[in-house]
């Protein structure tokens, strides 16, 4: 299996043996959503951690239009 497919094995595997703030030190707090998808968490919006850096400052006009 390639590098990629190993690594996401292997996060998917920690996912069952490991707590969700272990996980996010040993993989990055970026991949959250790995581990929520995985295990079938919709988490509300937490506060204390932000999907992206600019996600509360992101306003509408920053997508531009959409050429039809």
């Amino acid at each position: 299996m390639s590098r990629m497919g190993d690594w996401v094995l292997e996060m998917q595997e920690d996912c069952i043996y490991m707590d969700r703030g272990p996980w996010a030190e040993k993989h990055g707090h970026n991949y959250l959503y790995i581990y929520d998808e995985y295990l079938g968490i919709v988490p509300d919006k937490f506060s204390d951690e932000p999907r992206s850096c600019d996600e509360n400052t992101r306003t509408s006009e920053d997508y531009g239009s959409i050429p039809v």
